[in-house]
């Protein structure tokens, strides 16, 4: 699902990215993942479950494939997550992973902690 961040007062996309639907949300058993915060500089946070595709297959590579993958995305977790929907061998692996990002001018997509789902690309 896409996902987009807007400035009210200038109505100027800040952010874009992709996220989960509801439906994957639910069938993951993950509550409050779309979340706005402000911490004590009142710049708002979003954090949500980021989607983004692998560019590889974690089913079949594995090790090799998940370590580019935590590289590329700076995902701290180092066990590999449990790949589902994989009807056949060598296909791209999707990642769903936490993110949060602060809502500047520049903003940063920073993994946080929490759980890493995969699938295969549709």
């Amino acid at each position: 699902m896409p996902l987009a961040a807007f400035d009210v007062g200038t109505v100027r996309k800040l952010f874009e990215d992709s996220s989960l639907l509801d439906y994957y949300q639910k069938r993951l058993h993950l509550k409050n993942t779309l979340r706005v915060t402000a911490e004590g500089d009142q710049i708002p946070r979003l954090t949500y479950p980021r989607v983004v595709r692998a560019g590889c297959d974690l089913k079949a590579e594995q090790w090799e494939c998940w370590n580019k993958v935590r590289a590329k995305f700076g995902i701290t977790q180092t066990d590999i997550p449990d790949c589902r929907r994989y009807e056949q061998a060598d296909w791209e692996s999707a990642i769903v992973y936490p993110v949060s990002v602060v809502l500047t001018d520049t903003p940063q997509i920073k993994a946080v902690d929490g759980p890493v789902f995969c699938w295969a690309t549709d």
